[in-house]
């Protein structure tokens, strides 16, 4: 689904309500970690309407439970004595 930038001439890629719905499903009791593969097709647009060649494209997306406990992270400059 197309999805407008900041720039009217910047056009982004956003999800499907279909694709949001399965992902929040993958997610709900999740007990351990998992991948799942996404192929994406691609036509680009110039700014003279004139349309690219399709491009396929795929992404893995890793689902997991949140962690446990939350990691501090201290400053590694030494406190004064």
């Amino acid at each position: 689904m197309r999805n407008a930038g900041p720039n009217p001439q910047l056009i982004g890629l956003a999800p499907r309500p279909a694709l949001l719905t399965e992902i929040e499903q993958a997610l709900q009791g999740i007990s351990e970690q998992s991948s799942r593969s996404f192929e994406v097709r691609v036509i680009a647009r110039d700014r003279y309407g004139i349309t690219s060649a399709p491009i396929d494209l795929s992404f893995d997306l890793t689902f997991g439970p949140p962690p446990a406990t939350r990691v501090a992270v201290r400053d590694s400059i030494p406190e004064p004595e």
